[in-house]
């Protein structure tokens, strides 16, 4: 069982620690998701951005960015 941690960010918001979707050894796809107080719609209480991190063999995870997925072609990334 996965902990998932939280901190208050303001009144009305928390931020959740990431939930790794995939993982392989210098790639990863990961949800990191935001609980927010939405008052026009109580059933939508979760903002959420997919986030792909690349890194080398011996490097730190950076988030990989150089495309947007919104531009993406079928069959393309």
């Amino acid at each position: 069982m996965k902990i998932i941690k939280t901190k208050s960010t303001s009144r009305d918001s928390l931020e959740v620690s990431d939930i790794i979707l995939r993982e392989e050894k210098t790639s990863k796809l990961l949800f990191r998701p935001l609980i927010v107080n939405n008052k026009k719609k109580i059933d939508a209480s979760v903002k959420g951005w997919f986030i792909f991190q690349k890194k080398g063999i011996n490097d730190e995870w950076e988030d990989y960015s150089n495309f947007k997925l919104s531009q993406l072609k079928k069959m393309s990334g």
